[in-house]
């Protein structure tokens, strides 16, 4: 008579244990889908800032040498270096921290 109500408590234990390890693994998985949403967002504003520094330095050789480098409304930044009056590199960051960074070179 005993061991029925152990067996039942091993059980009850067991299957809780099951149900917290799933939930767990559940929230970990949400957490690292969520780290890749943010990091896909700041990917493509790094992305589009580089290419705002192409079309910067391409403005620059053919119409206004003294254009301003533009400020960017979403917090975003890029860096340009023309190396040859044929070649423009660009890297734009997401954010001030230069965390994520996307870079494009152009010859022309």
């Amino acid at each position: 008579m005993n061991n029925r109500g152990q067996v039942m408590l091993l059980t009850v234990m067991l299957l809780s244990g099951t149900v917290i390890g799933a939930t767990a693994i559940a929230g970990l998985l949400t957490v690292y889908q969520l780290r890749q949403s943010s990091n896909s967002a700041d990917s493509m504003k790094a992305l589009y800032a580089a290419v705002t520094g192409i079309e910067c330095e391409i403005y620059k050789i053919n119409k206004d040498q003294d254009y301003q480098k533009p400020i960017m409304t979403n917090g975003s930044e890029f860096e340009t270096k023309v190396e040859s009056a044929q070649v423009i590199k660009s890297t734009g960051f997401a954010d001030f921290n230069h965390k994520v960074a996307r870079a494009f070179q152009v010859r022309f």
